[in-house]
């Protein structure tokens, strides 16, 4: 599979990137000058501006595709094949032996931008007791073609090997595959840079999170609240990127999570349902059960990825540190599922959402009325947020979230139940 960029855009862009090489410098013997490339911000207009190929690039890499790729690979080479030096001046990049024919090193970056997508692994542990049962249960569970979860096992750590110890600063940082727990790990195509998050590590944590989202909404976790706040922050907070060359999947680095996600993945904790999961049998069917039932929302089509996105959102709705803006997060959930513009203009976007809520998962008449009656506190608050920029929660508001947040579940649930019928 190659990128398919026409020949004479090809063209273009060796020319193009030959011309800028001339202005590239490089310090202390394999580090660019950040001022030295920002002519490369001019190549992405030698792209087409629409179309198939614009929107492959922007789904493989984001935004200024051929700058980030171009810039990245080149600093990447520098690092691996030339020795830093402390003390060494700036000098022309066309002054180092390997990079005087401009022209060529232009077509080689072409070549392989062309060459797009690469496919890779994001891996991340699960360090909690769900991780260390599901390693007793299975080897592997796989919830749709890019997705899957699995334990530690030799041919695990054959084909997708641990970081060597590396040192930064004098301060030596050894990784290894921790024996007793599971893992949770991702497939995406695209361009995964050194330096920064490219569109491709976006899209992997978005899968993570709607997994960690669905895992709540179905009772599968809970977020251990005691000592929530406190909990230090580990290795576990990164993902392990694998890159598959053409013999192997070979170790690429380590993406850093966000801070507030980091806490609330190591908060997660197996839900034993108020101790009714009392024994490891109990909690081993129910694990069987609830994956069973998240795994069609890793489909490829439309209703699946609605439920993805609105798992992310109530995930980030237990992640943020104010809780107006899980406030907030709480109502995208159901405007996501549960949402109709047409009709959310003629009849008001809480009123329709609280109907269509009610009737979805209320098994009373009194539920429903209930349901009916906190949507419409529910979306008084949002509008004081919203329309006069409310910036504080009191303590009726805060318990409306935590109701809404439970009324958020059960509407995924449901829809994974249709999901799982249809």
């Amino acid at each position: 599979m190659s990128l398919g960029l026409h020949p004479d855009c090809q063209q273009r862009l060796i020319e193009k990137i030959a011309d800028l090489l001339g202005d590239v410098k490089v310090k202390n013997g394999n580090v660019l000058v950040v001022d030295s490339y920002m002519g490369f911000f001019e190549l992405d207009s030698v792209l087409p501006e629409s179309g198939s190929t614009r929107d492959f690039l922007e789904q493989y890499i984001g935004e200024t595709p051929t700058f980030r790729f171009m810039v990245d690979t080149l600093a990447k080479e520098l690092e691996e094949n030339l020795q830093y030096k402390s003390d060494a001046a700036s000098t022309p990049l066309t002054n180092l032996e390997g990079y005087k024919d401009t022209r060529a090193i232009a077509r080689r970056l072409v070549d392989d931008f062309e060459s797009l997508p690469q496919e890779y692994s994001l891996t991340i542990s699960f360090t909690n007791d769900f991780g260390q049962l599901f390693a007793q249960i299975f080897d592997e569970y796989e919830l749709g073609v890019s997705a899957r979860i699995l334990k530690h096992t030799d041919v695990f750590d054959e084909k997708f090997p641990h970081p060597l110890p590396r040192t930064l600063l004098g301060l030596s940082s050894p990784k290894e595959w921790n024996l007793a727990f599971a893992y949770f790990q991702v497939k995406v195509t695209g361009f995964i840079s050194d330096w920064q998050n490219t569109a491709p590590i976006e899209q992997a944590v978005s899968v993570v999170k709607s997994f960690f989202g669905l895992g709540i909404a179905v009772r599968l976790y809970k977020i251990n609240q005691k000592g929530h706040q406190n909990m230090p922050f580990n290795l576990d907070s990164y993902l392990t990127i694998h890159r598959r060359t053409s013999t192997e999947w070979r170790f690429e680095r380590e993406a850093k999570l966000d801070a507030s996600l980091a806490k609330t993945f190591q908060g997660l904790r197996l839900d034993d349902l108020e101790g009714r999961l009392d024994s490891d049998s109990k909690k081993t069917d129910w694990i069987i059960n609830q994956l069973r039932l998240i795994k069609p929302a890793f489909e490829d089509n439309q209703q699946a990825r609605k439920i993805m996105l609105a798992s992310q959102w109530l995930l980030d709705s237990y992640s943020g540190v104010h809780t107006v803006f899980s406030f907030l997060q709480t109502a995208v959930v159901l405007e996501i599922l549960l949402g109709d513009k047409a009709r959310s203009d003629l009849m008001g976007l809480g009123e329709l959402l609280g109907n269509r809520c009610a009737y979805l998962i209320a098994n009373s008449y009194k539920e429903r009325e209930y349901i009916l009656k906190t949507f419409k506190d529910f979306y008084d608050v949002r509008s004081q947020i919203v329309h006069r920029g409310r910036t504080r929660l009191g303590f009726r508001e805060t318990f409306l979230l935590f109701q809404l947040q439970k009324v958020c579940s059960r509407v995924i649930r449901k829809e994974l139940e249709l999901l799982e019928q249809n």
